[in-house]
C-alpha cells in the first residue's frame, strides 16, 4: 500500500507531516517530513505489510483500513 500526497503551506514557519494508516483500530505514522513554504512537495510512503500484524495486506484489510496524512509539529 502506497500513501502519497503533494502538501504545500502558505505560512512562514516550520511544519512538519506525517502519512498515517489506521488498521484494526490503531494509527501507523510514517517518518516525518517538512513542508516547504509556497512549494509543494510529492512525499510518498510505503507498506509492504498491513501494519496491524504486521501481516501481508489482504484485500478485506485494505478496504478496511483508512489513509491519509496529519500534523505532527
Amino acid at each position: 500500500v502506497n500513501v502519497q500526497g503533494q502538501p504545500s503551506q502558505c505560512a512562514a514557519g516550520a511544519v512538519t507531516m506525517e502519512h498515517v494508516v489506521r488498521s484494526g483500530g490503531g494509527d501507523n505514522n510514517s517518518a516525518s517530513f517538512n513542508l516547504p513554504t509556497g512549494a509543494y512537495i510529492y512525499e510518498s510512503t510505503q507498506w509492504d505489510q498491513d501494519p496491524n500484524g504486521p501481516i501481508d495486506w489482504t484485500v478485506t484489510n485494505v478496504n478496511a483500513a483508512e489513509f491519509g496524512y496529519r500534523r505532527s509539529a
